[in-house]
């Protein structure tokens, strides 16, 4: 059996997880979560279908199938993944979505609040980056961290209050980069460990990732790109448009009206609105991407 520890939580699986380090925790420990392979239904009522499987999703069952993957998965409760063996057995692809939208489902069941952002420790806490799907989250989180701050987690960033105050947990230490940064950043793509095929990015190691299970946060950026612009923005939001924007930067987000969760996490969306929150916008034109850098680390510095 794997063990591992990941926002907050101890892993056991009966499948090696790609990106996750192997922990040599105590067989005997209480796991929060356990993960194995056996059969998912085979009939699964109020299914949503989509153009490359479907997914049911009930307070205390997930079940998801990906048919051009072959992929499927059933989630019990909140603490036991069945990862269908009748689907492929390629870890990578298995471990992809182990990672993202069945964790995402996991965090709901635990409630946490599990934003789509990434984040890195500063001195004055946690900062955050969130923005929509190739704004440049991770490659802004990986450009910092060569700087010397430590990475937090990428991608899924999952938030809890922790006497009174919001904390964000810490996820495995790897980017998720496309091919267009590796090139930019001059990262050989032969020496990386791990190949997201065919979702066409790649997992980099970071050198510098935190060692605290969770982080206090200190402030919280929108990323957004526009081709016209011609320096870096930063501006400041108020009010309403904070809660806005954490909800629209939610993580698989659909789930929650399945999930009884909503009155649970707008207390959390409330604590997060009393922190600093910022949209940047930059311009797109990759030559300026170290203009942007330092004027985001001017700001998250203040």
């Amino acid at each position: 059996m794997y063990k591992y520890r990941l926002f907050g939580l101890k892993l056991i699986s009966e499948i090696k997880i790609v990106a996750l380090e192997c922990l040599k925790l105590d067989s005997n420990d209480n796991f929060d979560v356990k993960i194995f392979i056996g059969n998912i239904p085979k009939v699964v009522r109020e299914k949503v279908v989509s153009r490359n499987g479907y997914y049911s999703i009930s307070k205390n069952e997930f079940t998801f199938k990906h048919i051009l993957l072959d992929v499927g998965f059933h989630v019990r409760d909140d603490n036991e993944i069945i990862i269908d063996k009748a689907c492929c057995n390629d870890l990578k692809v298995i471990s992809i979505y182990l990672l993202g939208t069945i964790m995402g489902y996991i965090l709901y069941k635990k409630n946490y609040l599990p934003l789509h952002a990434s984040a890195i420790h500063t001195s004055k806490g946690a900062v955050l980056f969130l923005g929509e799907s190739g704004v440049g989250k991770s490659t802004t989180a990986f450009k910092l961290c060569a700087k010397g701050y430590e990475l937090i987690t990428d991608d899924i960033a999952p938030i809890k209050v922790i006497d009174g105050e919001p904390v964000v947990y810490a996820g495995y230490p790897k980017f998720k980069l496309d091919r267009n940064t590796l090139q930019t950043q001059k990262i050989r793509e032969k020496k990386l460990k791990i190949l997201k095929e065919p979702f066409n990015k790649y997992y980099v190691n970071s050198d510098n990732k935190v060692n605290n299970e969770f982080e206090s946060i200190h402030k919280i950026y929108n990323l957004s790109a526009d081709k016209n612009a011609t320096l870096t923005s930063i501006t400041p939001h108020t009010g309403l448009d904070k809660l806005k924007l954490l909800k629209l930067n939610t993580y698989r987000k659909i789930f929650i009206k399945h999930m009884n969760k909503r009155t649970k996490l707008f207390k959390i969306e409330m604590k997060l609105s009393e922190l600093p929150i910022c949209s940047v916008n930059r311009t797109n034109k990759l030559k300026n991407i170290n203009e942007f850098i330092d004027k985001i680390e001017e700001d998250m510095s203040r």
